[in-house]
Protein backbone atom coordinates (compact mmCIF):
# COMPACT_ATOMS: atom_id res chain seq x y z
CA UNK A 1 0.00 0.00 0.00
CA UNK A 2 1.14 3.55 -0.81
CA UNK A 3 -0.41 7.01 -0.87
CA UNK A 4 -1.91 8.36 -4.08
CA UNK A 5 -3.32 11.73 -5.11
CA UNK A 6 -6.84 11.74 -6.51
CA UNK A 7 -8.80 14.63 -7.99
CA UNK A 8 -12.60 14.24 -7.75
CA UNK A 9 -14.74 16.44 -10.01
CA UNK A 10 -18.44 16.96 -10.69
CA UNK A 11 -20.28 19.76 -12.52
CA UNK A 12 -19.78 22.32 -9.76
CA UNK A 13 -17.01 21.17 -7.44
CA UNK A 14 -13.42 20.00 -7.59
CA UNK A 15 -11.37 18.53 -4.72
CA UNK A 16 -7.92 16.93 -4.70
CA UNK A 17 -7.14 14.52 -1.86
CA UNK A 18 -4.36 12.16 -0.83
CA UNK A 19 -5.55 8.68 0.14
CA UNK A 20 -4.14 5.19 0.72
CA UNK A 21 -3.95 3.17 -2.49
CA UNK A 22 -5.99 0.37 -0.91
CA UNK A 23 -9.04 2.70 -0.84
CA UNK A 24 -11.81 1.81 -3.25
CA UNK A 25 -13.12 4.29 -5.80
CA UNK A 26 -16.30 4.62 -3.73
CA UNK A 27 -14.27 5.38 -0.60
CA UNK A 28 -12.22 7.99 -2.45
CA UNK A 29 -15.38 9.78 -3.64
CA UNK A 30 -16.81 9.73 -0.11
CA UNK A 31 -13.54 11.05 1.33
CA UNK A 32 -13.53 13.94 -1.16
CA UNK A 33 -16.99 15.13 -0.15
CA UNK A 34 -17.95 15.57 -3.80
CA UNK A 35 -21.48 14.44 -4.65
CA UNK A 36 -21.66 12.06 -7.59
CA UNK A 37 -25.25 10.85 -7.36
CA UNK A 38 -26.30 8.08 -9.70
CA UNK A 39 -23.94 9.13 -12.49
CA UNK A 40 -21.47 7.47 -14.81
CA UNK A 41 -17.92 7.82 -13.52
CA UNK A 42 -14.63 7.95 -15.36
CA UNK A 43 -11.07 7.67 -14.03
CA UNK A 44 -8.44 9.42 -16.14
CA UNK A 45 -10.92 9.57 -19.02
CA UNK A 46 -11.92 5.87 -18.96
CA UNK A 47 -15.46 4.95 -17.89
CA UNK A 48 -15.58 2.39 -15.09
CA UNK A 49 -18.29 -0.11 -14.26
CA UNK A 50 -20.26 -0.32 -11.01
CA UNK A 51 -18.23 -3.40 -10.07
CA UNK A 52 -15.00 -1.41 -10.43
CA UNK A 53 -16.33 1.22 -8.01
CA UNK A 54 -15.75 -1.34 -5.25
CA UNK A 55 -12.19 -2.12 -6.35
CA UNK A 56 -9.14 -0.52 -4.76
CA UNK A 57 -6.71 1.66 -6.68
CA UNK A 58 -4.09 -1.05 -6.11
CA UNK A 59 -6.39 -3.62 -7.71
CA UNK A 60 -7.08 -1.28 -10.63
CA UNK A 61 -3.36 -0.77 -11.21
CA UNK A 62 -3.19 2.97 -10.54
CA UNK A 63 0.20 4.17 -9.30
CA UNK A 64 1.06 7.04 -7.01
CA UNK A 65 3.28 8.92 -9.45
CA UNK A 66 0.54 11.07 -10.97
CA UNK A 67 -2.80 12.66 -10.03
CA UNK A 68 -5.73 10.44 -11.00
CA UNK A 69 -8.96 12.22 -11.92
CA UNK A 70 -12.37 10.80 -10.99
CA UNK A 71 -15.03 12.59 -13.02
CA UNK A 72 -18.81 12.38 -12.66
CA UNK A 73 -20.33 12.36 -16.12
CA UNK A 74 -23.39 14.51 -15.54
CA UNK A 75 -25.86 16.24 -17.79
CA UNK A 76 -27.24 19.63 -16.87
CA UNK A 77 -29.48 21.67 -19.14
CA UNK A 78 -28.08 24.86 -17.61
CA UNK A 79 -24.43 24.03 -18.14
CA UNK A 80 -21.94 24.51 -20.95
CA UNK A 81 -20.84 21.40 -22.82
CA UNK A 82 -17.45 20.54 -24.27
CA UNK A 83 -17.17 18.51 -27.48
CA UNK A 84 -14.06 17.03 -29.07
CA UNK A 85 -14.02 18.03 -32.75
CA UNK A 86 -10.97 16.85 -34.65
CA UNK A 87 -7.95 18.27 -32.84
CA UNK A 88 -9.91 20.87 -30.91
CA UNK A 89 -12.27 21.24 -27.97
CA UNK A 90 -15.45 23.20 -28.72
CA UNK A 91 -17.20 24.62 -25.66
CA UNK A 92 -20.86 25.51 -26.24
CA UNK A 93 -22.80 27.90 -24.00
CA UNK A 94 -26.47 27.53 -23.10
CA UNK A 95 -26.90 31.04 -24.54
CA UNK A 96 -26.71 32.50 -28.03
CA UNK A 97 -24.27 35.34 -28.80
CA UNK A 98 -27.22 37.77 -28.81
CA UNK A 99 -28.36 36.56 -25.38
CA UNK A 100 -24.84 37.03 -23.98
CA UNK A 101 -24.80 40.57 -25.38
CA UNK A 102 -28.17 41.22 -23.71
CA UNK A 103 -26.90 39.93 -20.36
CA UNK A 104 -23.74 42.01 -20.66
CA UNK A 105 -25.85 45.12 -21.21
CA UNK A 106 -28.70 44.59 -18.73
CA UNK A 107 -27.47 41.97 -16.20
CA UNK A 108 -23.64 42.21 -16.18
CA UNK A 109 -23.29 40.74 -12.68
CA UNK A 110 -25.04 37.58 -13.84
CA UNK A 111 -21.94 36.93 -15.97
CA UNK A 112 -19.58 37.09 -12.98
CA UNK A 113 -18.53 34.91 -10.07
CA UNK A 114 -17.87 37.17 -7.09
CA UNK A 115 -15.94 36.19 -3.96
CA UNK A 116 -18.31 36.64 -1.00
CA UNK A 117 -15.55 37.85 1.34
CA UNK A 118 -13.41 40.09 -0.87
CA UNK A 119 -16.22 41.08 -3.29
CA UNK A 120 -13.71 40.64 -6.10
CA UNK A 121 -14.69 39.10 -9.44
CA UNK A 122 -13.00 35.69 -9.66
CA UNK A 123 -14.39 34.56 -13.02
CA UNK A 124 -16.27 36.36 -15.78
CA UNK A 125 -18.03 35.47 -19.04
CA UNK A 126 -18.18 37.84 -22.00
CA UNK A 127 -19.28 37.78 -25.63
CA UNK A 128 -16.46 38.39 -28.08
CA UNK A 129 -15.07 37.71 -31.54
CA UNK A 130 -12.89 35.15 -33.27
CA UNK A 131 -12.56 31.69 -31.74
CA UNK A 132 -12.98 32.86 -28.15
CA UNK A 133 -10.89 32.04 -25.10
CA UNK A 134 -11.18 30.03 -21.89
CA UNK A 135 -8.78 30.25 -18.94
CA UNK A 136 -8.73 30.34 -15.15
CA UNK A 137 -10.00 33.93 -15.08
CA UNK A 138 -12.91 33.74 -17.47
CA UNK A 139 -14.49 32.79 -20.78
CA UNK A 140 -14.84 34.89 -23.91
CA UNK A 141 -17.24 33.33 -26.39
CA UNK A 142 -16.30 33.87 -30.02
CA UNK A 143 -18.27 34.77 -33.11
CA UNK A 144 -18.98 31.18 -34.18
CA UNK A 145 -22.01 29.16 -33.07
CA UNK A 146 -22.80 25.46 -32.76
CA UNK A 147 -25.56 23.73 -34.81
CA UNK A 148 -28.12 24.92 -32.23
CA UNK A 149 -27.06 28.55 -32.59
CA UNK A 150 -25.32 28.67 -29.18
CA UNK A 151 -22.18 30.69 -28.58
CA UNK A 152 -18.94 28.71 -28.69
CA UNK A 153 -15.27 28.79 -27.77
CA UNK A 154 -12.87 26.75 -29.91
CA UNK A 155 -9.68 25.64 -28.16
CA UNK A 156 -6.88 23.99 -30.09
CA UNK A 157 -5.18 21.11 -28.28
CA UNK A 158 -1.41 20.54 -28.58
CA UNK A 159 -0.23 18.05 -31.20
CA UNK A 160 1.21 15.75 -28.53
CA UNK A 161 -2.14 15.37 -26.71
CA UNK A 162 -2.97 11.72 -27.44
CA UNK A 163 -6.19 11.67 -25.40
CA UNK A 164 -8.07 14.94 -25.92
CA UNK A 165 -10.68 14.14 -23.29
CA UNK A 166 -8.04 13.61 -20.60
CA UNK A 167 -6.18 16.71 -21.82
CA UNK A 168 -9.37 18.78 -21.55
CA UNK A 169 -10.09 17.52 -18.02
CA UNK A 170 -6.54 18.25 -16.88
CA UNK A 171 -6.14 21.65 -18.55
CA UNK A 172 -9.67 23.04 -18.77
CA UNK A 173 -11.48 21.28 -15.92
CA UNK A 174 -11.27 24.11 -13.39
CA UNK A 175 -12.31 26.76 -15.91
CA UNK A 176 -15.22 24.60 -17.12
CA UNK A 177 -16.43 24.18 -13.53
CA UNK A 178 -16.47 27.95 -13.05
CA UNK A 179 -18.11 28.46 -16.44
CA UNK A 180 -20.88 26.06 -15.47
CA UNK A 181 -21.43 27.95 -12.21
CA UNK A 182 -21.88 31.18 -14.18
CA UNK A 183 -24.15 29.53 -16.77
CA UNK A 184 -26.42 28.10 -14.07
CA UNK A 185 -26.38 31.50 -12.40
CA UNK A 186 -27.40 33.46 -15.50
CA UNK A 187 -30.00 30.98 -16.78
CA UNK A 188 -32.69 32.46 -14.53
CA UNK A 189 -31.51 36.02 -15.20
CA UNK A 190 -31.70 35.40 -18.93
CA UNK A 191 -35.34 34.42 -18.63
CA UNK A 192 -36.02 37.53 -16.54
CA UNK A 193 -34.29 40.03 -18.81
CA UNK A 194 -35.92 38.61 -21.93
CA UNK A 195 -39.33 38.95 -20.25
CA UNK A 196 -38.48 42.57 -19.36
CA UNK A 197 -37.40 43.31 -22.93
CA UNK A 198 -40.60 41.78 -24.30
CA UNK A 199 -42.66 43.95 -21.91
CA UNK A 200 -40.82 47.08 -23.08
CA UNK A 201 -41.30 46.10 -26.72
CA UNK A 202 -45.03 45.55 -26.17
CA UNK A 203 -45.35 48.93 -24.47
CA UNK A 204 -44.07 50.80 -27.53
CA UNK A 205 -46.83 51.51 -30.01
CA UNK A 206 -47.04 53.55 -33.18
CA UNK A 207 -49.59 56.35 -33.28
Amino acid sequence: MSMIKVRVVNNLNDNTIVIPSDYTVTQAIAESGIAMGDKSVTIDGTQISREMMGASFDDLGFDGESVHTILAVTKNVNAAKATVVGGAIVVSSIATPKQLETLKKYRPKALQLIDKETKNVTFAVLPGKGLGELNAFGAIFGAHTDPDGKATITIGAPDDADDLKSWAIENLGGALLNLNKVEQQFAEQLESVEADMKAIEDSIVFA
